[in-house]
């Protein structure tokens, strides 16, 4: 669904009057933790990786923010006039429109659509950190990584554009853990890897 299906004329009118365009390039790093949320992103192109990151490094992706998306933690810190509890970062170079705290928060006054479309992107990204925290909790990361791999298929089809170092991040392990454990998978014949490529094998 195209992002302003869900929108009236009226408000369709006033996003296109208010709301700004800008793109980044991949890398770009956009926020980091505790910086204060000063305006909040609706991706038009490309995706942003939100994360957490330990004082070693270590890093554990929370979500993406894909095509049609926004952020529900820069929503959260303005709803609660916190700062933003986590990073950001451009994954895929992207083209984003940008709303200011102030427009965002008189949005979710006026128009019941709006908030509809916040809530909905809340509930979205609890089900999904939810998940998260019982895969890190109980889940053995050769389980994590199989469950990690069917979801990428199961959304992008049987070959994935994916580094190790990629998923090493996405699951907030090592780069060797990830490689040691793809190689396995790969000699039970459930994948073939390639470089900066993962394909699904008729044994997966």
């Amino acid at each position: 669904m195209n992002f302003f299906d869900q929108f009236s004329e009226e408000f369709k009118r006033e996003f296109q009057k208010t709301a700004f365009r800008k793109k980044f390039k991949s890398g770009t790093q956009i926020m980091i933790e505790n910086d204060d949320c000063e305006v909040i992103p609706i991706v038009l192109e490309g995706s942003i990786r939100v994360y957490k990151s330990s004082e070693s490094g270590k890093e554990l992706t929370l979500y993406h923010i894909d095509k049609g998306e926004s952020c529900v933690l820069t929503s959260l810190s303005l709803l609660n006039e916190f700062p933003f509890p986590a990073n950001a970062m451009i994954d895929k170079e992207a083209e984003v429109y940008l709303i200011t705290g102030k427009v965002f928060l008189n949005w979710m006054d006026k128009y019941p659509e709006w908030r509809a479309y916040i809530y909905q992107m809340m509930n979205k990204r609890i089900m999904s950190l939810l998940l998260i925290v019982e895969e890190v909790a109980f889940r053995k990361m050769d389980e994590r990584i199989l469950s990690y791999l069917s979801r990428k298929f199961e959304e992008e089809g049987s070959s994935l554009s994916l580094t190790h170092e990629q998923i090493s991040l996405d699951l907030g392990t090592a780069r060797e853990v990830v490689s040691r454990l793809l190689k396995d998978l790969s000699d039970k014949g459930n994948i073939s890897i390639h470089r900066g490529k993962i394909e699904k094998l008729k044994n997966f």
